[in-house]
């Protein structure tokens, strides 16, 4: 038994190291992220109070609305999912160096929705809560953290497309092969979120990657390839959502919020790969 299993390991071991020869392609699919949950249950928001004002702090009262509270919302739906997908295709310019190009799609997506357990807090008006002497601005937040986390339908999805060239360099070690890989990435992308108003939002990033990586035989052509990587990201995004004016609830205008952002992360991915003559 010993003698074939030597056999097996030196073969797969052979047979792994001449497919990362001179003129073979490469062909294969990684994901560093693919998940699902799903909840349901209840809630119940105990208080909300404002302190410390400085202005006319005798008249904290106005904010502080103790007698909604506790008030209980049962969770209709609370799921999450997912999903990161990278297809790459490289050949082999030299032995054990290989040059490629790779595609990848993101997509995440949530809905977290609640109903009240009592119909009462439903209704309360925005222009009642948190205006008890009646100025404005009208208390908004604490209104749409009240009034809507008890009837609450909000949703979030989000997709990115991106492209990469990529290099790799495979080293033979042990039954297998380490591998350096270095890609950059330019991404396109957008998202949707949705609570009392629906904000949308595009993405540009590019990003810089390094990674260490170990090649497995599974079979005769088929390989698992770990993979940690060092990444380097540049963003920008543009979100645009409607706005309630604090003095007229009846008007209604546009806030565009425009940033950038710079992050570096550590990744881990794992793919399946191919070594094609």
């Amino acid at each position: 038994m010993k003698k074939y299993i030597s056999i097996l390991i030196i073969f797969f071991t052979l047979n792994a190291f001449a497919q990362q020869n001179k003129g073979n392609w490469l062909l294969g699919v990684s994901s560093s992220s693919l998940g699902f949950n799903s909840n349901n249950g209840s809630e119940t928001t105990l208080n909300v109070s404002y302190t410390e004002f400085e202005t006319f702090p005798d008249l904290v009262d106005i904010y502080n609305l103790s007698n909604l509270f506790p008030h209980n919302y049962e969770i209709q739906e609370d799921k999450n999912s997912s999903i990161n997908l990278n297809i790459n295709l490289g050949y082999f310019f030299a032995n054990n160096f290989v040059f490629g190009l790779s595609g990848g799609f993101e997509n995440s997506s949530s809905v977290f929705k609640t109903g009240p357990l009592s119909q009462e807090i439903l209704d309360y008006d925005p222009t009642v809560i948190g205006n008890n002497l009646g100025q404005y601005p009208y208390n908004y937040d604490l209104y749409y953290q009240i009034v809507s986390t008890a009837d609450n339908d909000q949703t979030s999805k989000s997709t990115v497309w991106s492209v990469a060239p990529f290099i790799r360099y495979y080293h033979k070690l042990g039954f297998g092969s380490l591998f350096i890989n270095a890609s950059y990435s330019i991404g396109k992308g957008e998202s949707e979120d949705k609570l009392q108003v629906i904000s949308k939002t595009k993405y540009d990033n590019s990003k810089l990657s390094a990674g260490l990586g170990y090649s497995i035989a599974l079979g005769k052509i088929v390989y698992l390839e770990p993979l940690v990587s060092y990444e380097i990201i540049d963003s920008k995004s543009t979100t645009t959502r409607d706005v309630i004016n604090p003095y007229d609830i009846d008007d209604i205008g546009v806030e565009t919020h425009e940033m950038t952002r710079k992050s570096n992360s550590i990744v881990f991915s794992i793919g399946i790969t191919s070594y094609l003559k």
